[in-house]
């Protein structure tokens, strides 16, 4: 718990101390406001990737949907076909 207070309460606690400080009129809307979209900011790379990675993914769906149709019974072969298929489009499964 100390370190889940250490490295992420902390922080964001003196950062929306700091942002009301800097605001004018001191107010703590704007400051929460200012915040969220700093944060929001910060992990855009993170969310970028993963919309890329589901648009792939929802690109591969109608083959995806044909293997599973194809190899109904045989749940190995349509985990290696699926795996085929990611490597030849360049998607991993296990990213996003």
């Amino acid at each position: 718990m100390n370190i889940i207070r250490l490295l992420l309460y902390q922080p964001l606690y003196n950062l929306l101390i700091f942002l009301i400080w800097l605001i004018p009129g001191h107010s703590l809307v704007w400051a929460i406001v200012l915040l969220t979209f700093l944060i929001r900011l910060a992990l855009y790379p993170s969310f970028k990737k993963t919309i890329e990675h589901q648009k792939k993914i929802g690109l591969l769906k109608p083959h995806l949907d044909q293997i599973k149709q194809d190899h109904q019974g045989d749940q190995k072969l349509q985990a290696e076909k699926t795996m085929e298929l990611y490597r030849q489009h360049g998607v991993s499964p296990f990213s996003a």
